[in-house]
């Protein structure tokens, strides 16, 4: 088993900040962390392989708006570290919020 890191990078909405989403896995299963605001852009990335997990390093809406779309695919959690929790469960209301 080998395993892969998949770089993903996506435009902020309304800038020029480009989002990095990191893919860590083998063939077969990934972790997604910090998926961005782009999930199909992440699941293309992805393929075939199953989603064992979203982690989200913090609540910034760009950093976790695709988040629970990327973690539904395959039924994955979705995980946001501790400092972080104060983002609302639906991504479009924490970018408001920003």
């Amino acid at each position: 088993m080998t395993t892969r890191i998949d770089h993903v990078s996506s435009k902020a909405a309304g800038g020029d900040a480009e989002i990095n989403a990191w893919i860590i896995g083998d063939d077969d299963e990934v972790i997604v962390i910090d998926p961005g605001p782009d999930a199909d852009r992440v699941l293309d990335a992805v393929g075939d392989r199953e989603v064992l997990a979203v982690i989200c390093t913090h609540g910034h809406a760009e950093h976790v708006a695709s988040a629970v779309q990327v973690a539904e695919r395959d039924e994955a959690s979705v995980a946001l570290h501790r400092p972080g929790r104060w983002m609302p469960r639906s991504p479009r209301r924490a970018s408001r919020n920003s």
